[in-house]
């Protein structure tokens, strides 16, 4: 297989993503990555196309914040003053009386390695920290540290609800954050997770809007966009068919014009940049803030 016959079965994210990292690749790979961007209309913006020096966190203006990072496995504080004690004991408990059960010996084994597991996590993300520059971020963790620029980030945010009997519904958020280099940062702070998205919709709205105002399309995971409509979920319709866009307990709803039904949907935990996209929505006329 060629290097045009590999790049033809690469969808069009695998695309963006290699964008993102084409100064990375051979002068030969270059071109048939822009050659292969050009026959799909995907456009490749400028900031996509710096190298790890560019990316350097002293070039990325002055730091605004520093944050500690908490894992998803290590948030929360009920957790680990009630829930971990006592899946400790419960875990010792059937281990001690596994001489009389297999199942137990396996589920107390289980427990007992999940509470290890998880306070080996602990330690692990107890430094690892995010620090927030004006044009970008650097993700620091013992022996290891990232940095990437607002433009190029992709950000998902995934809401869970959990109902428990004669409790109120749980609602948990995680964010999950990927670098140009394919690399993800998970987290459930809320803050946090508000605070990249801000950012970076701060810096890819202008962008976004100008790639539409040029007449590309714009790809963002299940939606695509572009001057004669919206696809969802592969179902396209054309602006003048629209009537407006909401989003309703993690789903993003397109309403036709003069209908109350959905003409399509997706989940909004597969839209990359959500932010973005609903105030880019939103200066469109088609969504409300």
């Amino acid at each position: 297989m060629n290097l045009e016959e590999l790049w033809q079965q690469k969808s069009d994210l695998e695309l963006e993503s290699a964008a993102r990292e084409i100064a990375e690749y051979t002068e030969e790979a270059q071109q048939v990555i822009r050659s292969e961007m050009k026959k799909r209309a995907l456009p490749e913006p400028p900031a996509f196309t710096r190298t790890a020096y560019q990316r350097e966190p002293n070039l990325m203006g002055s730091l605004l914040e520093k944050v500690r990072l908490d894992g998803p496995a290590t948030d929360g504080w009920m957790r680990w003053i009630i829930g971990i004690p006592l899946a400790l004991i419960f875990g010792w408990l059937l281990l001690a009386s596994s001489t009389h059960s297999f199942r137990n010996m396996i589920i107390g084994a289980s427990m007992v390695g999940g509470v290890i597991w998880s306070i080996f996590t602990a330690i692990e993300y107890a430094n690892c920290h995010l620090l927030f520059h004006e044009k970008g971020i650097v993700y620091e963790r013992p022996n290891q540290k990232q940095s990437a620029y607002y433009d190029e980030l992709q950000i998902w945010q995934i809401i869970t609800q959990t109902h428990v009997a004669f409790a109120p519904t749980i609602t948990t958020h995680l964010y999950k954050l990927k670098f140009p280099s394919g690399d993800l940062v998970r987290t459930t702070q809320e803050m946090i997770g508000e605070k990249l998205q801000r950012m970076i919709t701060q810096y890819q709205l202008p962008q976004m809007l100008e790639i539409y105002n040029q007449g590309h399309r714009i790809h963002m995971g299940t939606v695509c966009l572009d001057r004669r409509g919206i696809t969802v979920e592969g179902e396209s319709i054309q602006w003048s068919g629209v009537s407006h866009i909401d989003v309703l307990k993690g789903v993003m709803y397109v309403y036709k014009s003069g209908s109350h039904v959905a003409l399509s949907s997706t989940p909004i935990s597969d839209i990359p940049n959500l932010y973005v996209l609903l105030n880019f929505l939103d200066q469109l006329g088609y969504y409300r803030l």
